[in-house]
C-alpha cells in the first residue's frame, strides 16, 4: 500500500512542479533566446503589426523541466528523450540538413531500443493477427521514434499546432491504455508511461499558453523533436505502438500530402505557407495541397482565420481518435 500512494504522490508531484518550473522560468528565457537570435517574425501575420521577433526554441525550457523532474524514469528513457530534444536545439541553432536528422537519431535513439529490449517484444494487435517480432523490434523503435520526430515538425504551421497535436495523442494514449489496463495496474507495473506522459502533458499545456494565437513564443525544433520521441516512448512503455499508429493519423496524412515537396519531385520552400489577405484570413494557395493545413482551406472553400483553422484540425484529431480508441477497447 505505501508503495501505492508513493506512486500516486509522484503522479501528481513532478508534473506539478514541471508546470510551476516551466510557467517560471519561461517568460525569462525568451528574452535570452532573443538576444542570441534565435527569433523569426510570424509569417502568417501582417508584418507592419510586428514591431520585434518572436522567441524561437522555447520548447528548450519544457526540456530543462523535463531533465530535472524526470529522475524516477528508466535511465534508457531519459536518455534518449533528452538527447533527442537537444538534436533539435541543434537544429535550430545549426539548422541541419535532412540527411543528418535521419542519421544521427540512428545512434542516438539506441537508448530507446535498449529499453524496449527489456519489455519483450512488440505485439501487432491486428484483428485475427498477434505477430511478434522481438528481433527487429529495438530497430523498428528507433524507426518509428525518427519518422514521429519528424511527422511532428512538418505538421505545423499554424500558432499552437504542434503543441496541440502532441496533446491531443498523448492524452488519448494514455486513456487508452489506463481503460485497457486499470489506472491501479499502471501505477504498480507501468509507472514509467503515467510519469512520462504526465510530465509530458503539464508543461506541454503551460508552453502552449505562449503559443497558442497570438504566439508569443514558437517552440522550435527542439519542442517537436521532444514531443515525437515522448510519444513513441509513452507507446513502448504502454504497450500500444499499434494503436499510437493509428492516433498519427493526421499526421501521416499530412506526411504523404507533402511526399512530393519532400522528396523534391515538386519545389519545397522553406516556409510552406498559406496566403494570408487583407481581410486577415488565411486561404489556400491557389495550386498548392502540400499539406493538411492548405486541403482543409480548400475544403471549406473560404478564408478561416488562424484560430478557427487550429480550432478545425484540433476538433477533427480529437472526433477521430475517440472513434480510434473506441474500436480499439470495445470491437
Amino acid at each position: 500500500m505505501s508503495q501505492y500512494w508513493t506512486a500516486i504522490a509522484q503522479l501528481m508531484l513532478l508534473p506539478l512542479c514541471s508546470a510551476l518550473f516551466t510557467l517560471y522560468t519561461l517568460p525569462k528565457f525568451l528574452p535570452l533566446l532573443l538576444q542570441k537570435n534565435l527569433g523569426g517574425f510570424d509569417l502568417n501575420k501582417p508584418r507592419e503589426h510586428q514591431t520585434e521577433k518572436t522567441p524561437e526554441a522555447a520548447g528548450i525550457v519544457l526540456l530543462i523541466s523535463f531533465c530535472i523532474f524526470s529522475a524516477p524514469l528508466n535511465s534508457h528513457l531519459r536518455v534518449s528523450l533528452i538527447s533527442a530534444g537537444l538534436l533539435g536545439f541543434v537544429d535550430n541553432v545549426l539548422d541541419l540538413k535532412w540527411r543528418w536528422k535521419i542519421i544521427i537519431p540512428l545512434f542516438q535513439l539506441i537508448e530507446l531500443g535498449m529499453y524496449h529490449i527489456g519489455l519483450g517484444c512488440i505485439e501487432l494487435e491486428l484483428p485475427f493477427m498477434n505477430l511478434k517480432l522481438s528481433y527487429l523490434s529495438p530497430f523498428l523503435v528507433i524507426i518509428y521514434s525518427i519518422i514521429s520526430q519528424n511527422l511532428v515538425n512538418i505538421y505545423a504551421g499554424i500558432n499552437g499546432l504542434e503543441i496541440g497535436q502532441s496533446i491531443v495523442a498523448q492524452v488519448f494514449l494514455f486513456t487508452y491504455v489506463t481503460i485497457r489496463d486499470g489506472f491501479s495496474s499502471i501505477l504498480s507495473l507501468n509507472l514509467d508511461f503515467a510519469i512520462l506522459t504526465a510530465l509530458f502533458v503539464s508543461g506541454s499545456f503551460v508552453l502552449y499558453q505562449y503559443n497558442k494565437y497570438p504566439a508569443k513564443a514558437f517552440v522550435g525544433d527542439v519542442y517537436t523533436y521532444f514531443a515525437g520521441s515522448c510519444y513513441v516512448a509513452s507507446a513502448v512503455s504502454g504497450r500500444a505502438v499499434v494503436l499510437s499508429i493509428f492516433l498519427y493519423f493526421m499526421q501521416i496524412i499530412n506526411c504523404g500530402a507533402s511526399l512530393p515537396q519532400l522528396l523534391k519531385i515538386v519545389p519545397c520552400p522553406r516556409h510552406r505557407l498559406l496566403e494570408l489577405r487583407k481581410d486577415g484570413k488565411l486561404y489556400g494557395q491557389k495550386c498548392n495541397w502540400n499539406n493538411i493545413n492548405q486541403f482543409s482551406l480548400k475544403v471549406f472553400r473560404r478564408g478561416l482565420f488562424e484560430y478557427q483553422l487550429f480550432n478545425y484540425l484540433m476538433i477533427i484529431q480529437i472526433f477521430v481518435s475517440l472513434i480510434v480508441v473506441f474500436v480499439a477497447l470495445y470491437v
